[in-house]
């Protein structure tokens, strides 16, 4: 199990979860709250009880409202109750990422480490697909995910890929869009 104490083991744990999409609370709940639903990238399960196992974990931490795990995709769905007021432009999302990290560990696990971009000028659902088509071309990456609403965009590395920091910027900012890198591998 990966040791999360230490400046080093706490910037991997913030760079490891990334938000996946924020989605406003249904007619029934609170109005006062914001779900944000962080993808994770889970290495070393090899069956369903894995799954079933860092399901519970992750569901155990403090303001997840649901979890889901997928042993033959190795990725969780984890969903979190995040006051209103907070998004993912203006929260802290590494605190919550510590605790998710550190649950999939507790399951015997190792999360993997997705870029977090925050991204300024979309306006519509068009714009955060003509951005993620860019992101996508980038040599490297395997997957990515852009949330025009939450103004951010996850993207899932390859596994030998390093150092795409500077690339996803550029051609975010080709095709007419600003990009800062929030979280890292």
């Amino acid at each position: 199990m990966m040791n999360l104490n230490g400046f080093a083991g706490m910037t991997l744990a913030f760079a490891m979860l990334a938000a996946f999409s924020v989605v406003d609370a249904g007619e029934d709940q609170d109005r006062s709250l914001t779900l944000m639903t962080y993808s994770i990238g889970i290495q070393g399960m090899t069956c369903e009880t894995c799954s079933a196992h860092a399901q519970k974990e992750l569901a155990a931490v403090p303001g997840v409202v649901k979890s889901s795990v997928d042993w033959k995709t190795g990725r969780a769905w984890v969903t979190v109750q995040l006051p209103r007021q907070e998004d993912v432009r203006t929260a802290n999302p590494r605190q919550i990422s510590t605790k998710l990290a550190t649950a999939v560990e507790r399951s015997g696990y190792r999360p993997t480490v997705n870029y977090l971009l925050i991204i300024k000028g979309m306006t519509c659902e068009a714009c955060s697909q003509h951005i993620q088509d860019a992101i996508v071309k980038v040599p490297g990456v395997s997957a990515a995910s852009v949330n025009y609403k939450g103004g951010y965009a996850v993207v899932v590395p390859k596994d030998k890929a390093r150092y795409l920091a500077q690339n996803l910027v550029a051609a975010v900012k080709k095709v007419g869009y600003t990009a800062t890198v929030h979280t890292r591998p």
